[in-house]
């Protein structure tokens, strides 16, 4: 199941402070365990920031109060189905999302037999989903996707494919408010951190023309890095999975910047990765590259910076010529937000109840660690070049996809067993939430792209993830 990997601790900070149940559901215990069950669901359901806030001073949790609350507006809330075992402190339930009565979730909690009864264990583990044929799964995702545009939480594009086969090509809900123009399949949506897959084939390409080695320290190719530890020791290996410990690049949700007029004033002057470099490079190793993994954008500048020096290009130049051109990608890029550009959509982030315009949160323009923009059918067109050998050959795709440390291949994200093994990249920032991922058991592919904040895409993603058929 995909799900968030701390709602364990959102159910925990959760619980607050007075048992309720609906009627029909089955009766809990009056036991410890049953009442902090108890004012669990009751507080969770009703969505009380205050029950929340207290319970947090109460049992000194840390997870913010919005966490729950986002939480609780993904679910619906939770139904009890039925009680798995008791004892005074004691308690395991099955729970079903009400807003998706299929996603079923077990919940274990023990307590302490004295008062407050503090929590000693807890644990939360969604069910599987009961998985559905190719038409019925199609046939879901879409009434999914309806339901959550009516709701104003999805916006957006969904392409899924069968190898060439197109499965489904839809799109919801307005690419620009104000206009009201609505999206359409061909509506140039911003990726995030998806870029950085793009980013990852053209050093790639340069690696197989032995203008790059994976593992030699970039200083060989940058002798003016900033950093002289970093160019010692940092690999084009490290930067493609997030292990060279070079540090973050503050972009407009940043806390370094104070508002957003100081943010616009330094993006203004961010258009190159060498710009980025001279800003951000020169900071101090966060570990010892290779001993860990850290996500880190300012790597991939530091590999757009590889690839202008290793091609004579720019690196926007470079990305046209070898990779959009020759996947027939028309309607990609990575324009100035400047530029007008034709059918590109407005991003919407969350203020209030409201949703409005993110260009103040925005880059100068997309880099090579994310920010361009692309259509669902562009990104198809990606998948089948990359598997058609057209971008790189088929024994550099398969150790690019291959897991390699964490979550990572060569700047693809790996994840998955079996089946359901997959590679690909999501994208988050307020205004834009993407998805790519690609099942090659399967030879599946699943784009969705939206204009508002996460996880809007991912709603539509993970729905579809835990319901389309996988061979026993």
């Amino acid at each position: 199941m995909i799900r968030p990997p701390c709602l364990a601790l959102i159910l925990i900070a959760a619980l607050a402070l007075a048992p309720a149940f609906a009627a029909g559901q089955p009766p809990v215990p009056d036991t410890p365990a049953g009442q902090v069950f108890g004012q669990w669901l009751t507080s969770f359901n009703a969505a009380d920031a205050t029950r929340i806030g207290e319970f947090q001073r109460t049992y000194e949790r840390e997870t913010p109060v919005e966490d729950v609350l986002q939480q609780r507006a993904e679910t619906g809330g939770f139904t009890l189905v039925a009680l798995e075992s008791a004892s005074p402190n004691q308690l395991s339930a099955t729970l079903q999302e009400v807003e998706l009565p299929d996603s079923r979730l077990r919940f274990d909690l023990t307590v302490e037999p004295g008062t407050p009864h503090r929590i000693t264990a807890l644990d939360v583990e969604y069910l599987p989903t009961p998985r559905l044929d190719e038409a019925a799964a199609i046939a879901a995702v879409v009434a999914r996707a309806d339901a959550l545009a009516r709701q104003d939480r999805f916006s957006g594009a969904v392409l899924v494919a069968r190898g060439d086969k197109i499965l489904l090509e839809q799109a919801w809900g307005l690419a620009d408010r104000a206009q009201g123009t609505p999206n359409t399949i061909d509506t140039r949506f911003r990726l995030g951190s998806m870029n950085k897959i793009v980013t990852a084939v053209a050093v790639l390409q340069l690696v197989e023309a032995g203008k790059l080695a994976l593992d030699t320290p970039i200083g060989e190719y940058l002798p003016d890095c900033p950093n002289p530890d970093a160019a010692a020791k940092v690999t084009i290996r490290h930067l493609l999975t997030h292990r060279a410990g070079v540090g973050e690049i503050g972009f407009g949700e940043s806390p370094e910047f104070k508002s957003p007029a100081e943010f616009i004033a330094r993006r203004d002057a961010m258009r190159t990765p060498s710009d980025y470099l001279a800003q951000y490079a020169g900071q101090a190793l966060a570990f010892e590259p290779g001993s860990q993994t850290e996500y880190s954008s300012l790597g991939f500048m530091v590999l757009g910076a590889l690839v202008e020096r290793a091609s004579g290009q720019d690196y926007y130049a470079y990305v046209q010529q070898h990779i959009l051109d020759v996947a027939g990608m028309a309607r990609t890029g990575s324009l100035p937000e400047t530029t007008p550009v034709e059918g590109r959509a407005v991003g919407y982030l969350r203020q209030g109840k409201a949703w409005v315009p993110n260009g103040d949160t925005l880059p100068f323009r997309g880099s090579p660690a994310g920010g361009g923009y692309a259509t669902v059918r562009d990104l198809h067109r990606f998948v089948q070049a990359l598997q058609a050998g057209r971008l790189l050959s088929p024994a550099m795709v398969a150790e690019a996809t291959r897991l390699q440390s964490g979550w990572q291949g060569l700047g693809f994200e790996v994840v998955g067993e079996g089946a359901l093994a997959s590679y690909g990249h999501g994208g988050m920032a307020p205004g834009m939430n993407a998805h790519l991922r690609v099942y090659p058991q399967l030879d599946l592919t699943i784009v969705v792209l939206s204009n508002l904040d996460p996880p809007a895409a991912g709603l539509v993603y993970a729905y579809l993830h835990e319901r389309m058929p996988v061979p026993e």
